[in-house]
C-alpha cells in the first residue's frame, strides 16, 4: 500500500494523532504502538518517542493500547470532530515534592493569595512584553490584547472558522497544561488545577492566537480538519510549554519563600 497522507503524524518526541474514524487497528508492538488507517499500511511509534496522544472521535477498540500510554506516562486526551477537548487518561498522581501542598495555600493562606495575583500580574506583563507588546497598561491586560487578536481573526475568518479554531487551540492548549502541570507537581488538589490552568490558559492562549493573526489568509481547511489545526498548533507549543514551566517554577519559588 502507499503511504497515507492523512495518517496519524507523528516528529521526533511529539504529539501522535490517531483520528478514530478511520481507524482500524491500535495495539502495542514491543516499545510501540502499531496502528493501522483505512487505506494505509500499518505504522509502528515507538513510545519513547511519544510525548502525548491526541484522540479525534471514539475508538471502537485499541483502548489497552491507549491505558498503555498512559502507564508509560504519555497522556491521552479525547477530542470531538469540532475540536473540543473532552478529557484524558492519565498515570496515578504521584506528588513526592509537595509542590501540591505548596499550591493548596493559595486557597486558604491570604498571604499566599497575594502572591498568587502579584505573580499573575507580572506573568502578564512579561509575556505580552516578549509578544511585542509595547503599552505598558496593555501588558497587564490580557483581555484588552486577546479582543484585539480576535477582531484581526474576524477580519480573516468568518464566525463558524474562528469558533472552531478556538475549540481546536483551546482544547490542545488545556491538554498540554495539564501534561505541564503533573511534570513540575504533580498538582491533584482540583480547584488549584482548574485554577492554575484557566489563569495560565488565558495569557498562553496568546501565543498561538497571535501566530494564527499572522497568518496572512487562513483557510477553511487550516481549521477544521485535525490533522491541520494540530500543525497549527505545534507551530508554538514548544514555546507554549516554554513559559507554562518557567511561570509554574517561578510561582512554586515564590510560595516557598513565605516558609
Amino acid at each position: 500500500m502507499k503511504p497515507c497522507p492523512m495518517s496519524p503524524g507523528i516528529e521526533p518526541k511529539s504529539t501522535l494523532v490517531v483520528d478514530a474514524t478511520r481507524l482500524i487497528r491500535l495495539a502495542v508492538d514491543g516499545p510501540a504502538l502499531r496502528v493501522r488507517i483505512q487505506g494505509c499500511s500499518d505504522m509502528l511509534f515507538p513510545f519513547r518517542r511519544i510525548l502525548r496522544v491526541q484522540v479525534i472521535g471514539v475508538p471502537r477498540s485499541g483502548f489497552d493500547a491507549l491505558i498503555a500510554c498512559a502507564e508509560r506516562r504519555i497522556p491521552v486526551a479525547f477530542f470531538d470532530g469540532c475540536g473540543r477537548y473532552r478529557c484524558r487518561l492519565g498515570p496515578p498522581a504521584i506528588d513526592p515534592t509537595g509542590v501540591d501542598a505548596r499550591l493548596e495555600q493559595i486557597e486558604y493562606d491570604c498571604c499566599s493569595r497575594a502572591v498568587y495575583e502579584e505573580w499573575k500580574r507580572n506573568q502578564s506583563a512579561h509575556l505580552l512584553s516578549l509578544l511585542g507588546v509595547g503599552d505598558p497598561a496593555a501588558r497587564r491586560a490580557p483581555d484588552r490584547v486577546r479582543k484585539s487578536l480576535f477582531s484581526t481573526l474576524r477580519q480573516q475568518l468568518i464566525q463558524k472558522d474562528l469558533e472552531e479554531a478556538q475549540n481546536w487551540i483551546q482544547g490542545m492548549l488545556t491538554f498540554h497544561l495539564e501534561q505541564a502541570l503533573d511534570a513540575v507537581g504533580p498538582v491533584t488538589h482540583m480547584r488549584i488545577r482548574s485554577r492554575l490552568i484557566q489563569d495560565l490558559s488565558e495569557r498562553l492562549v496568546l501565543i498561538p492566537l497571535i501566530d494564527l493573526a499572522a497568518t496572512s489568509t487562513p483557510s477553511r481547511a487550516q481549521m477544521a480538519d485535525a490533522r491541520a489545526a494540530t500543525h497549527l498548533y505545534r507551530r508554538t507549543a514548544r514555546v507554549v510549554e516554554h513559559h507554562a514551566i518557567r511561570m509554574l517554577f517561578q510561582l512554586i519559588e515564590l510560595l516557598d519563600r513565605l516558609d
